[in-house]
């Protein structure tokens, strides 16, 4: 009987079986397409009476449809995520536990891997909490709620002073229906957890822009300007490291690091300050003085690639009761082996130099 408002509805004498699908077999055959009755079950139910859907019509009640229709932020999440997913109609625990007894409702709500090990479903609330998938806030499962940017995590989270998510979340943070939102894993800079994630990355992994957080890559920008000429080792020097002019942060999370609003605060330590140097680093006019690399001269941060040469930080020889006057730069190795040839020219070991290192060799 196919009438659904039947006493003899077919769907009423299988739910009074227990679902038990293998009587429906004897008498339809074990793939449901005639059998001896030589009435097919596949014209009404397509995939099989024993598919998922026959039962499960596209989930009702509660956040179900908003979860597997995609509606939520453009993507679906699959059953087994809330749900222990049987691999067959009899699969124990399904219709029937292991010891052959109907299971009774309701379903079980048992959280995958992308819901976190912290989520839990009160099921006299409907309410679920600590959920990954809503950043841990309590959710109603019955409410109906939609999900919007903010109503998970802030714009930009608590924890975050810039609210430009794609410049450290590409890919995830493009779009809200990417496939990499929500997926469990917090994405950074497509994958990558050093520095050069959310910034720099062209020249090496050290995350000295360009690019700086703004997208640009021209040096007259001042979050790209001589980034470059100091990490990478030159004519003068070896390269010079990040903490010489910024507090580098142990972990992404250090206070001052995305908890802080750009642009990134300048704060000498290390080779700025050697020898008891005082830098100061005008912003305004973006100029370094009194800086230890560059002696008595105020270098342009933004200035051309060649403005430091031999006699710009100090003289050639320096003015100073060490040298005299009539000395040239093949003097120089006669103190200084290790720091330049017999040329001149500066001496470099696998990148590192001896020159600009706060340590004046041979003297």
């Amino acid at each position: 009987m196919q009438d659904p408002t039947s006493e003899k509805f077919h769907g009423r004498l299988l739910s009074a079986s227990g679902y038990d699908f293998a009587q429906c077999a004897t008498c339809h055959g074990s793939d449901f397409s005639g059998g001896k009755a030589k009435k097919s079950c596949l014209g009404c139910h397509q995939e099989g009476p024993t598919a998922c859907t026959t039962c499960h019509r596209g989930p009702a009640g509660g956040a179900h449809a908003a979860h597997a229709s995609g509606a939520l932020l453009g993507r679906s999440f699959a059953c087994s995520e809330c749900h222990v997913q049987p691999a067959s109609w009899d699969a124990a625990g399904h219709i029937r536990d292991a010891r052959g007894v109907v299971d009774a409702r309701p379903a079980e709500v048992q959280f995958g891997a992308l819901a976190g090990a912290a989520a839990r479903f009160d099921a006299s609330t409907g309410g679920c909490a600590g959920v990954t998938c809503h950043g841990g806030q309590a959710v109603s499962w019955r409410a109906g709620t939609p999900a919007t940017c903010g109503s998970c995590h802030g714009v930009p989270p608590a924890s975050h002073a810039d609210d430009r998510c794609s410049v450290c979340h590409a890919g995830a943070g493009d779009d809200v229906r990417s496939p990499l939102h929500v997926d469990g894993v917090v994405q950074i800079g497509h994958g990558r957890t050093d520095c050069a994630a959310c910034h720099g990355g062209v020249v090496d992994a050290s995350g000295a822009p360009p690019p700086d957080l703004s997208g640009r890559f021209d040096r007259a920008s001042l979050g790209v300007g001589a980034h470059v000429a100091h990490i990478k080792a030159g004519r003068l020097s070896g390269p010079v490291a990040c903490e010489s002019c910024h507090v580098v942060p142990a972990t992404l999370a250090s206070p001052g690091h995305i908890d802080s609003a750009a642009p990134a605060e300048v704060s000498f330590g290390g080779l700025a300050r050697a020898r008891g140097a005082q830098p100061v680093w005008q912003r305004a006019s973006a100029t370094c003085a009194g800086v230890y690399c560059h002696g008595s001269v105020t270098p342009s941060w933004s200035g051309g690639p060649d403005e430091a040469t031999c006699g710009t930080c100090h003289g050639v020889p320096p003015s100073d009761s060490s040298h005299v006057s009539t000395m040239t730069l093949r003097d120089c190795v006669t103190c200084h082996p290790r720091t330049v040839d017999g040329f001149g020219s500066i001496l470099f070991n696998n990148g590192m130099s001896e020159h600009i290192d706060g340590t004046i060799d041979g003297i």
